[in-house]
């Protein structure tokens, strides 16, 4: 008997396929085919709030608190995180820097970066 021949090598066994290799593969054959790719840009549309954001409002050493601004302002946070689960999203960031406030005192919650559907959280 041959050195060789009485050695044991462990052969490895070949892992299950996933969803994911198939996408490589298929994607490795589009680039080695010189197939070109598409460029998709994607835009949100948002309103522009010339005034300032809430974290700047509360920053300002200035300021007069005021209890029906500060209660006004509450009521208006409230009715927009109301509406933005009743479109079925959870904003995920809700904090000053992210509240703005336009010349008319209106509030608006932006930054939906981190926003995700109610359905997508369960």
């Amino acid at each position: 008997m041959s050195e060789t021949s009485s050695i044991h090598e462990e052969v490895e066994q070949p892992e299950e396929k996933t969803d994911d290799d198939d996408s490589i593969e298929t994607m490795i054959e589009f680039i080695q085919k010189g197939q070109d790719f598409i460029t998709l840009d994607v835009m949100i549309q948002m309103e522009y709030c010339s005034g300032m954001t809430l974290r700047e409002f509360l920053d300002n050493k200035k300021r007069v608190i005021d209890r029906q601004t500060n209660l006004n302002f509450l009521k208006q946070i409230l009715n927009g995180i109301k509406h933005i689960h009743s479109k079925g999203l959870i904003h995920r960031d809700i904090k000053p820097a992210n509240i703005f406030i336009n010349e008319s005192e209106a509030l608006k919650i932006g930054d939906f970066g981190l926003a995700k559907e109610q359905d997508l959280l369960n």
